[in-house]
């Protein structure tokens, strides 16, 4: 039978992989929190990993970021520039 010290030595280490994981901190990458909004008349967005090319838009800029690497610009519907990610 296992004692309580080893039971808890495996919780401790299971929670830290669980965190390590979700936050990305055995990579290379530094975690990033997004703002949790969406810009009204979203149009379109465009991404230099793409070759620019016009995409269904993200919430924000940050969120498209996330998914497509920095340099994102999102457009309204009528083509008005709404953020950039730098």
């Amino acid at each position: 039978m296992a004692s309580s010290s080893t039971r808890l030595g495996f919780c401790v280490l299971l929670i830290l992989a669980m965190f390590a994981t979700e936050f990305n901190v055995v990579s290379s990458q530094r975690p990033v929190a997004c703002l949790q909004f969406c810009y009204d008349n979203l149009g379109y967005m465009t991404c230099p990993s793409t070759g620019n090319r016009r995409l269904q838009p993200a919430c924000n800029c940050c969120l498209a970021s996330l998914r497509y690497g920095r340099g994102c610009r999102i457009y309204d519907t009528r083509g008005s520039l709404l953020c950039v990610d730098t």
